[in-house]
């Protein structure tokens, strides 16, 4: 019906198909959608589709997927099964996304889209398992008289494969993975990246970066094995190298979060292979990594976009290497001056890379460790930021809130020696700063430092004195407790001397220089006034604890 009449030209009966098959496609059945997107349906139906009434000139669809559509498969197919799900997955995302976009409902897109999505599970599991398949693609990738448009096909090919394997769970992706590995991906990835075609080279960079969002310990043990095997470059150092001068800023920006993968070690759960990734990394590559920070530069300077992009990320990546592997990391800034040398870029033109130095630097304090802090006093490291403060005058901007943020932290977590430092090297040239109280704060901060020393040293010995005090009572109370010994009627004294009246004998003294009378207690009722430098005695007689304690020179208690 819709041949004849499309050859009698009768508009007004193509739009009453239209409108048919738009709602047989809204009542959102999938037996119906299979039938719609099968090869002997299709272009019929997009034909159909092609007279929309609410369109002012009719898309002639069917001319473009004829004609225009070229299916290339650069490694042959043996499965016709697969061929016809690869052609029906195409078709339904070109009716989805350009021919009906207007009119789907949100049911409808998400059923077009569970189709797609199964098609595409059925495609990249026989895909993954095919040794065959796989085995003929890696033989044309290592040729070494392969054309470039070739060369390029295949990249594009195995990077839409890299793909359609996310749809796959987890298990049969890293099986996937492992055999790109064993295939020797990452040597033809190493030979492709250096390439002049910056086609290939985005296409490379594509592949590398879904190697590493699935798993970087593959790639971080294919640096290390090649690095035992050969000690020199590896494709870690190329793809630092592209990062920093490949033209293309796609390019580097992909290469930028195959890096941040790489790095992204977590500090508790260090692992063999990321110890000595990271040991390799900061001894070999650190400083060729941060070269581009490094290059002397006018004063002045204005830097061209992908230098900008490449020192803002750098940068940027300096940020979370503080927080992932602060150990390693901490001991090079230390080593190699890094912070000032960074600094340095505050004095270009460009505020974003201003922004990103502040933001290191923020970050670099921010780890409150003793040793950072010393090591920003020591270099005068504030200076060039308070600097950057102050040109910037009264204008309201983000250069102005950072720097006011990194001072507002270091008064938050009272970081006393940094404080002190700002107050005695800045003090004057921030107090005139009064649209903002930080600074002022900062001031009153340090006045509270110096004094609190004194505070605490008393509040700590009042503390010291009231607990040994303490400990002494619990202990007089266990003594007496425990081992209290019978009455007796006669006087005892506390330590046996030779025999002589007691009139003669020396009196013991304590701690305190005070005299312990040894006589018995019914000698010394008269004297009152001097109660509390003796001890006292029950009925004339010490338990056991009592001796003990007086036998140490020690004097614990006295009469009321």
């Amino acid at each position: 019906l819709f041949h004849i009449v499309e050859d009698l030209e009768s508009i007004e009966s193509l739009h009453k198909l239209f409108q048919i098959f738009k709602h047989m496609i809204l009542m959102n059945n999938t037996s119906l959608f299979e039938m719609i997107f099968s090869d002997e349906y299709i272009y019929d139906v997009v034909g159909i589709l092609e007279y929309d009434p609410d369109l002012p000139h009719r898309t002639n669809h069917r001319e473009y997927l004829k004609s225009q559509v070229v299916f290339k498969q650069v490694i042959p197919f043996n499965n016709e099964k697969i061929v016809g799900k690869i052609h029906q997955t195409f078709r339904m995302k070109y009716l989805k996304d350009v021919i009906l976009p207007r009119i789907l409902d949100e049911q409808t897109f998400a059923s077009i889209n569970s189709l797609i999505f199964l098609n595409n599970v059925h495609i990249a599991t026989h895909l993954a398992v095919n040794e065959e398949f796989l085995s003929k693609l890696f033989n044309r990738l290592k040729a070494k008289d392969i054309q470039i448009q070739d060369l390029r096909d295949l990249i594009k090919f195995l990077l839409e494969l890299c793909e359609l394997i996310k749809a796959l769970e987890q298990k049969s992706k890293v099986n996937f993975y492992h055999s790109l590995k064993y295939r020797g991906i990452y040597d033809i990835l190493e030979r492709t990246l250096i390439m002049d075609d910056p086609s290939i080279r985005m296409y490379s960079s594509e592949v590398l970066r879904h190697t590493v969002e699935h798993d970087p310990s593959i790639l971080r043990m294919h640096i290390l094995s090649t690095k035992k095997q050969r000690a020199s470059r590896t494709i870690f150092n190329i793809i630092i190298e592209r990062f920093d001068k490949d033209p293309e800023a796609g390019v580097k920006l992909l290469l930028g979060d195959v890096i941040k993968h790489l790095m992204d070690v977590d500090p508790n759960n260090e692992s063999v292979e990321k110890t000595e990734f990271l040991i390799m990394f900061y001894n070999d590559l650190m400083k060729v990594f941060l070269d581009p920070l490094f290059r002397k530069h006018p004063k002045d300077a204005k830097f061209t976009e992908n230098e900008g992009l490449v020192k803002t990320t750098t940068l940027d990546m300096l940020c979370g290497f503080l927080h992932h592997h602060s150990y390693h990391i901490k001991n090079f800034i230390i080593l190699n001056d890094v912070v000032t040398k960074i600094l340095k870029l505050l004095k270009c033109q460009d505020k974003h890379i201003i922004l990103a130095a502040i933001r290191f630097l923020r970050a670099f304090i921010g780890l409150n460790d003793p040793l950072c802090i010393r090591h920003v006093i020591k270099g005068n490291l504030l200076d060039p930021v308070v600097q950057v403060l102050l040109s910037n005058g009264n204008r309201y901007n983000l250069i102005n809130s950072a720097v006011i943020e990194l001072f507002e932290y270091i008064r938050k977590e009272n970081i006393a020696s940094l404080i002190k430092h700002i107050v005695q090297n800045f003090g004057p040239s921030l107090s005139s700063i009064d649209y903002v109280n930080t600074f002022k704060l900062i001031a009153i901060k340090n006045e509270h430092n110096e004094e609190k020393p004194k505070d605490a040293i008393e509040q700590q010995t009042k503390e010291s004195d009231r607990k040994k005090f303490h400990d002494l009572d619990e202990d007089e109370k266990y003594f007496n407790e425990d081992d209290e010994e019978p009455e007796e009627t006669t006087s005892t004294k506390l330590v046996s001397y030779p025999d002589s009246d007691d009139e003669n004998e020396a009196p013991v003294t304590n701690a305190n220089n005070k005299s312990i009378d040894r006589r018995n207690n019914t000698d010394n009722t008269d004297d009152n006034n001097n109660s509390n430098n003796k001890v006292e005695r029950t009925n004339g007689s010490l338990s056991r604890g009592e001796k003990r304690k007086l036998d140490d020179g020690c004097l614990l208690y006295t009469s009321p």
